[in-house]
């Protein structure tokens, strides 16, 4: 049987603080670029979870990052800003359990707009 999958389109925002010798920008730019591989969407597979320790040790292991200051998912559906997203939609605090989100049954995380969906700023 073949059977639809629901896709739950969600934003990752993120707050660091970055060494003082290093740039800013080009700090972001590594972030940003690292959390995209760990998101792509040949990697998620249905009913696989997102696991917060994951995109911390991402975060923390990028030369220039000093610290992970903030981090938070967020489900996005419908248009936002010009951009379709799925219409199925998930409470992330409700699907989080002891650091691991879990998507709905048969449903797949996909960050769909990666440059968009990927927001870092820097304390």
């Amino acid at each position: 049987d073949i059977l639809d999958v629901e896709v739950l389109n969600f934003r990752v925002d993120l707050s660091i603080s970055v060494a003082p010798n290093a740039n800013k920008y080009e700090v972001i730019k590594m972030v940003i670029d690292s959390l995209k591989l760990l998101f792509k969407l040949e990697k998620m597979q249905v009913g696989q979870p997102i696991i917060e320790a994951d995109i911390i040790n991402e975060i923390i292991n990028i030369q220039g990052v000093l610290s992970l200051v903030e981090l938070k998912l967020t489900s996005l559906f419908g248009v936002v800003n010009g951009r379709v997203y799925s219409d199925q939609s998930i409470n992330m605090a409700d699907a989080k359990s002891n650091g691991i989100y879990f998507p709905t049954i048969g449903g797949i995380f996909e960050l769909r707009f990666p440059n968009e969906d990927i927001r870092v700023t820097v304390r």
